[in-house]
């Protein structure tokens, strides 16, 4: 089992960043993670928004650690959720990246 699933249902709090991308796309200083499902949790859409990320200038990391500064979360796993949130990692939604 992948861990219980946060979706639209709103078990969790609203994302609470309010992060503004700076102007020009640029994304100097951000370590991302990556967790994006489709609502029904058949379709990883992850690679899609790390790509964008890279474009625009920001790393992208393979595991939630220290160095990751964002994870960019949509009905993701609970338990991904909860350690960024314990580790004070800001959580943004999609729309962030695409700003």
């Amino acid at each position: 089992m992948r861990g219980r699933r946060v979706g639209r249902a709103g078990r969790l709090p609203p994302l609470v960043c309010r992060c503004k991308v700076p102007p020009g796309g640029a994304l100097p200083g951000i370590s991302a993670f990556v967790e994006v499902w489709s609502s029904n949790r058949t379709e990883n859409y992850s690679k899609t928004f790390e790509q964008q990320l890279l474009d625009m200038g920001a790393k992208v990391s393979k595991t939630l650690n220290k160095h990751v500064t964002h994870l960019v979360f949509k009905d993701g796993r609970l338990t991904t959720w909860k350690k960024a949130q314990k580790m004070g990692v800001k959580i943004v939604s999609v729309l962030w990246v695409e700003k």
